[in-house]
């Protein structure tokens, strides 16, 4: 942001500007102007008409990637302060990437590939308008560039500049890129995941038609063939199907005959027989015409998804291509620091080629050392670099875990956290159940810190813990990459309700310790209360929002809270707590106030036994527990 400003305030003096430092202040214009997002003019959103207006501007003055650069960082601040679905950071990028490419036609060129992004990406879901930018707002903004006169220039050198208004600020452009790229190709990913077979399984169709149908038969429950036709055991339904297939509409003697093939033999001797008749006739044509309809939606999902999916892929080629171009010129503020690291390692290791240092919010070191081979893997000498690292750095450096980059063996190490985190966990599934409807998820992230997190499907068994994967699933590849909360609810509600039933949630609960500072953030999406016990004392996290799947905006209530040494944090899935003890609301607070014992796996252990107990050892919901201690280094 501070690039931003100082664009904005060197307008007149600097002739060049670094790309980043144009979509900052770009940023900062945009923001601005939604202070205007509630003033609206016929139903037209000022901020829309200016934040559209900048990115015609950019594409139009330079081109394909600063267009798609700019709309992809309009869509995505406009999605965190809107709480948009993921869609919007899709349309904007999208239509800067055809305004870019178009303005070698001049300022008409762009209007029009603007034009053609929106509606490209307007529709998703059962053909119905997504209200982000309207025509007319386009319309507008088209109207504002056109006055701009032709001589005017925004110059934007190479991503390294000659004449740089900053000497120490946003210098790890490299990285931060490579991030927008990887946050690109997970919702491209994710996208991509949310496209079915449009080969649909011939049984999966049938339960389709099955569904439509005896949902529309009720509207004729006292029809002479409705009972038949609703019995399972005749497979009636089935017959009815494969006659529709083969000559996509059912006549009376086409049901006659399929009746006769189950010994059920109809004669049509009186009027009410033939009316009953004809009446189930239309009802049967009229649920596969319905099935019909529905499978051209989802097809249509599939076009429009496949279609985003491209979009965002060339919008991550575009960056990744000026990424390589200049790769070997881009430097950040710890360049000097890295050739001072590198030297001394080659001193001990002559297979490490690079040095690279990063700094997290939390002003925690994370360095990455590249090596031609893996003879530095030994724990002495992962011990020996550690050493080296926090003497260069003046801070005490762990090894945190080795990976592979470019065919190459690359280890990682970070400041040492400050405090140490023991989990144990403890599950049981619903009496009669065979699949557990919640899935859990315990990791290190890449920045060090460390993810918990519980989801639990409505209901028990196969589908719930359908919806309830999905959440952990995206919740993990979204924060491994780097994606802010609210991004990521956003995704995971999209997902769970383009993948699943239209009955079907999951609620969403996790917790994010950073061992280097000492706090933990906790985030709850229609999720039960967390608990956390430092010897008799209780705090309780809650929360009132609603499960993810269950509305087409869902939010996202988080709490930030320091953590002290010997903390225990509980967190459990809604089936723990709804075995009560014998009318107790709050058994499990008073349980937990009195257990003896601080071992994390005995803990979890004996709450899920005591819960079961409680409902005379049966369980009558999926029960899962987390339990976190967390212990200060001496």
């Amino acid at each position: 942001m501070l690039i931003g400003l100082a664009v904005i305030k060197n307008w007149k003096v600097k002739k060049a500007f670094a790309l980043e430092e144009v979509i900052g202040a770009t940023i900062i214009l945009s923001i601005a102007s939604m202070i205007f997002n509630q003033v609206t003019i016929f139903g037209l959103h000022l901020s829309n008409i200016v934040i559209v207006f900048l990115v015609m501007l950019l594409g139009w003055k330079n081109g394909l990637l600063v267009g798609s650069v700019a709309g992809l960082s309009m869509g995505l601040i406009l999605s965190m302060i809107e709480l948009q679905n993921g869609l919007q950071i899709a349309v904007f990028a999208v239509s800067g990437i055809l305004a870019g490419i178009l303005n070698k036609f001049g300022k008409i060129g762009v209007i029009v590939g603007f034009m053609l992004g929106n509606s490209l990406l307007i529709y998703l879901s059962n053909g119905d308008t997504i209200k982000i930018v309207y025509f007319r707002e386009i319309f507008i903004a088209a109207l504002g560039l056109l006055l701009v006169p032709n001589r005017i220039k925004i110059e934007i050198e190479d991503l390294v500049g000659k004449n740089k208004l900053l000497s120490d600020l946003g210098e790890n452009r490299l990285s931060q890129n490579e991030e927008m790229i990887n946050k690109l190709n997970v919702i491209s990913d994710t996208i991509s995941e949310m496209v079915v077979d449009s080969q649909e399984e011939m049984g999966d169709l049938i339960e389709d038609f099955k569904d439509i149908l005896f949902g529309n038969l009720e509207e004729i429950e006292m029809n002479m063939f409705t009972e038949d036709i609703l019995a399972e055991d005749t497979k009636m339904a089935e017959d009815i199907f494969q006659a529709l297939q083969a000559t996509d509409i059912l006549l009376e003697n086409d049901l006659i005959e399929i009746f006769k093939k189950h010994n059920n033999y109809i004669v049509v001797q009186d009027e009410m027989i033939k009316n009953d008749l004809q009446e189930m006739i239309k009802i049967i044509n009229r649920s596969y015409k319905m099935l019909q309809i529905e499978i051209t939606k989802r097809q249509e999902k599939n076009k429009n998804a496949k279609s985003m999916k491209k979009s965002l892929e060339n919008v991550s080629k575009a960056i990744k291509k000026s990424i390589a171009t200049n790769e070997k010129t881009t430097k950040t503020k710890f360049s000097k620091k890295e050739k001072e690291i590198l030297i001394l390692l080659k001193n001990k290791f002559q297979n490490v080629i690079s040095v690279e240092i990063k700094q997290a919010q939390n002003e925690k070191y994370i360095v990455d050392i590249a090596f031609v081979n893996d003879k530095a893997r030994d724990k002495q000498s992962m011990e020996l670099v550690a050493t080296l690292l926090s003497k260069a750095l003046n801070v005490k450096i762990d090894f945190a875990r080795e990976s592979s980059k470019k065919a190459n063996y690359v280890q990682t190490y970070m400041s040492e956290d400050k405090f140490v985190l023991k989990v144990g966990s403890s599950k049981v599934t619903k009496e009669g159940s065979t699949v557990s409807g919640d899935c859990n998820l315990q990791m290190r992230l890449q920045d060090g810190k460390y993810l918990l997190a519980i989801s639990d499907g409505m209901g028990s068994g196969r589908e719930a813990r359908k919806s309830s994967k999905i959440a952990i699933q995206m919740l993990e590849e979204m924060l491994t990459n780097g994606f802010d909360n609210d991004e990521v609810i956003n995704f995971i509600n999209d997902k769970v309700n383009f993948n699943t039933a239209s009955d079907m949630y999951s609620t969403l609960d996790f917790a994010i310790l950073d061992l280097y500072k000492g706090d933990v953030k906790f985030a709850k999406s229609g999720a039960c209360n967390t608990y956390i016990k430092n010897k008799k004392s209780i705090r309780i996290v809650k929360s009132q929002t609603a499960p993810v799947g269950t509305l087409e905006q869902t939010e996202l209530e988080v709490q930030t809270m320091e953590v002290a040494d010997g903390d225990i944090i509980i967190m459990c899935s809604d089936g723990l707590l709804e075995m009560q003890d014998h009318g107790k609301e709050n058994w499990i607070e008073d349980y937990i106030k009195n257990i003896s014992t601080t071992n994390v796996q005995k803990v979890a252990d004996l709450i899920v036994a005591e819960a079961i107990d409680n409902n005379f050892g049966v369980a009558r919901d999926d029960i899962t527990v987390i339990i976190a201690k967390v212990v200060k280094k001496l």
